[in-house]
């Protein structure tokens, strides 16, 4: 449990050092210590989707007020309702589109943005090497896609790299108590 309560306060600094973010720089380098990498060329096409609509982007920047982020394969999630660090999420969305989508790579998580208690935007999150982007859902189909900025992906990567740290900080605790 006490993990768990360092690691929301460490989201919530390192979110908020990273909210002043360049929203169109964007990164194609690094991927995440705990991901699993694809062969480069597997499962790539071309991406024929759209990015999210600005006028979209305008509205969410202007009303939202609630941030939940959900890892898929980790045992925390990250929740923002102060409008500064939801802005800065927002930041983390780049306005240029992935040119190419990699079958191979799988979402870690999803991001819901809502606006009075009602999901005004959800996407998931792909976060590994040759896939660093959003896609953000219509209707329940995958309708928008969006790279994430250079902030984007160093965020991430700090809170993985945090995460990563803590497990194995737990491992080694447990180790030297058996």
């Amino acid at each position: 449990m006490k993990q768990l309560i360092f690691i929301s306060i460490l989201a919530v600094f390192l979110f908020a050092c990273g909210s002043g973010a360049d929203k169109e720089k964007t990164s194609e380098t690094t991927a995440p210590a705990n991901t699993e990498t694809t062969s480069a060329n597997a499962g790539t096409t071309a991406n024929t989707l759209p990015g999210y609509p600005q006028e979209k982007v305008k509205v969410l920047f202007d009303s939202c007020d609630y941030v939940d982020v959900i890892f898929y394969y980790e045992s925390f999630s990250i929740n923002q309702s102060n409008p500064k660090d939801i802005r800065g999420m927002l930041n983390y969305v780049s306005s240029s589109v992935p040119q190419t989508l990699n079958a191979g790579c799988q979402a870690v998580g999803r991001i819901f943005f809502q606006i009075q208690g009602r999901n005004a935007a959800e996407a998931d999150i792909f976060f590994q090497q040759d896939c660093l982007y959003l896609l953000f859902y219509e209707n329940g189909k995958y309708a928008y896609a969006n790279n994430l900025t250079q902030s984007g992906v160093n965020f991430f990567s700090n809170i993985f790299a945090q995460v990563n740290a803590q497990k194995k900080a737990a491992q080694q605790n447990m180790q030297q108590g058996q």
